[in-house]
């Protein structure tokens, strides 16, 4: 039996996902942001948002026994996280389990709205937007099929805690690792919180 297709695909997340783990640029790439966040959450209910980061979320997921990984599996657009993380929230029935959002910055502007119902019902959701101020994999496509255009993705994002704030939901922004950790490992979860992770421009794997 020729399984030298298993050594390829090992090579393959050696090259796209190993490579830069070890970064101590600021900011931050997605993807380590990502792997500290599945880290510190291995139990817990994991809502992804459609985007770049899905691609990050899956390749550095691992089997954890209560891993539960919630996402559109491309049966939805840009802006599903923030309602998704609010009906998990609400259909849980058990006083432990953690709801974590990971948002990029463009999807969580299309259901922005959304922080509303969080607020209103005291969802103790972690929203965690990767804020890179761009629409990263619509960038990436344009660069690789538009002979380098690049149009319309670069975003004038607004100060995102302070509109957590607006609705009674508190937040922070961290830039690094250590402040990530800091940031996580402080949460109070009898309350939604917001951590806006600020992140450099990274290509997703396109094989």
């Amino acid at each position: 039996m020729d399984d030298s297709w298993i050594d390829e695909i090992h090579s393959k997340d050696e090259k796209f996902v190993l490579d830069g783990m070890d970064s101590e640029n600021i900011p931050m790439k997605p993807q380590i942001a990502i792997k500290m966040i599945l880290e510190s959450f291995k139990d817990d209910f994991i809502v992804n948002d459609a985007g770049s980061h899905t691609t990050w979320v899956n390749l550095l997921s691992e089997i954890y026994s209560n891993k539960k990984i919630i996402f559109s599996g491309a049966m939805a657009p840009m802006g599903y996280g923030l309602p998704a993380a609010c009906g998990v929230s609400i259909a849980l029935d058990r006083a432990n389990e953690k709801v974590i959002l990971i948002n990029g910055d463009g999807g969580f502007q299309m259901n922005i709205q959304e922080l509303a119902t969080i607020a209103s019902n005291n969802l103790p959701v972690l929203i965690i937007v990767l804020n890179n101020s761009q629409l990263g994999i619509i960038r990436q496509y344009q660069e690789i099929y538009c002979e380098d255009l690049r149009c319309s993705v670069d975003l004038e994002n607004p100060d995102f805690v302070a509109i957590a704030n607006a609705y009674g939901i508190d937040g922070e922004t961290v830039s690094s690792k250590e402040e990530l950790k800091l940031a996580i490992d402080d949460l109070k979860w009898n309350k939604p919180y917001l951590i806006e992770v600020l992140v450099d421009e990274e290509d997703i794997p396109i094989v």
